[in-house]
């Protein structure tokens, strides 16, 4: 809130708002381009839609934007049964790695940096997880040969 000439309050938070007409304006830009344009997109709007499924079907189209929320979908359902695991001092920093990462997706449902922008963030959370399910899949074939 600020104090206008006549020292009234203005309400300049309009997120939610703004927030509805950016998705109503990518609804519309995807009926027109199926297939998806971030080039034509950046072009003809001021504001990215905020929101990851959106963003994946405005970068990657009606053909690539499924893989993408498939990649999505297949992290978390790795990355949730970490959080069932006996809690020991290794596992302490993958678990971290598992709540940035769910964070992180999360948060991506509603601004612009994601997978889908190829946030750096991102990718580096996802590689810790990604190579603790590597090494555990690893323990449990040793653990089974033996």
């Amino acid at each position: 809130f600020l104090l206008d000439e006549q020292s009234k309050f203005v309400n300049l938070d309009h997120s939610i708002e703004q927030r509805l007409g950016f998705v109503g304006q990518t609804f519309d830009f995807l009926r027109e381009n199926p297939w998806g344009s971030i080039y034509e997109y950046g072009r003809t709007h001021e504001f990215p839609p905020h929101n990851v499924f959106l963003n994946s079907f405005i970068y990657a189209g009606v053909l690539g934007a499924p893989f993408i929320i498939v990649l999505i979908i297949i992290q978390f359902v790795q990355i949730i049964p970490i959080f069932f695991k006996k809690l020991t001092t290794n596992y302490q920093q993958i678990l971290l790695f598992g709540c940035v990462y769910i964070t992180y997706t999360l948060n991506s449902m509603f601004h612009n940096a994601s997978l889908v922008t190829g946030d750096p963030m991102f990718w580096i959370s996802w590689a810790f997880v990604a190579c603790y399910v590597q090494q555990e899949r690893r323990n449990s074939l040793n653990q089974i040969q033996r």
